[in-house]
């Protein structure tokens, strides 16, 4: 969900590689694992609640793993008019 954050203008700083399945940020795993609670909220665009509400992970992986490949190689899919 970190990475799909970063289309609706909300970056939490982390950098992310293509892994098995779609992007992974070391940076946030060690983060992840090492805080006892969150002691930040941000607000997170309804807009993009609707879009991952009833997902599945493996959804989310997915639609990761696409928006990091679109990411890098943007000519890959073309528009048609």
């Amino acid at each position: 969900m970190s990475f799909l954050l970063r289309r609706y203008g909300i970056d939490l700083g982390y950098s992310y590689n293509y892994y098995i399945r779609g992007p992974y940020s070391p940076e946030l795993a060690k983060d992840y694992y090492n805080l006892p609670h969150v002691e930040e909220e941000i607000e997170v665009p309804e807009n993009f609640i609707k879009l991952i509400k009833g997902k599945s992970e493996r959804w989310l992986e997915l639609a990761s793993s696409l928006v990091m490949v679109l990411e890098k190689y943007p000519g890959l899919v073309r528009m048609r008019q």
